[in-house]
């Protein structure tokens, strides 16, 4: 599609998003990294503290940076934002095993793929869900 046809402050938003990710995937890769090429620890012990990491970072970034979200609803969004993210780690867990454990592909390589994979659905499930102004306007 042309860029005029395109809906530009969607395409923005998206913009500001994968910004926001890429801070998150730093913080999430990079202790990822440390805990488990750097101190041996178990890659899916490794994923846990990591992704938990990442998640905050992403939650707080794109409330207040992509999303310019404001709600005194903090705790229902929490909610959502995080069966979203518990969903999204669940699959992530499990792709990491099959690329790892049943693939034998390396873990870092394996992490992008998995966080690739994963983009476009966290995505959506986020503007529709949990940064969505009217479901918090109606209640």
């Amino acid at each position: 599609f042309p860029v005029t046809i395109m809906n530009r402050p969607l395409i923005l938003e998206f913009i500001k998003y994968v910004m926001v990710g890429l801070c998150s995937t730093v913080m999430d890769w990079g202790s990822f990294h440390v805990g488990v090429v750097r101190l041996h620890i178990p890659y899916l012990v490794g994923m846990t503290i990591s992704y938990t990491l990442g998640t905050l970072t992403h939650y707080t970034l794109n409330r207040l940076f992509t999303f310019k979200m404001r709600t005194d609803q903090a705790k229902k969004q929490l909610a959502i934002y995080l069966t979203i993210v518990g969903i999204s780690f669940v699959s992530n867990l499990a792709l990491m095993s099959l690329l790892v454990s049943g693939l034998k592909l390396h873990v870092m390589f394996s992490r992008v793929l998995t966080t690739g994979m994963m983009l476009v659905v966290n995505y959506s499930l986020h503007k529709a869900l949990t940064f969505n102004q009217r479901i918090y306007r109606s209640v």
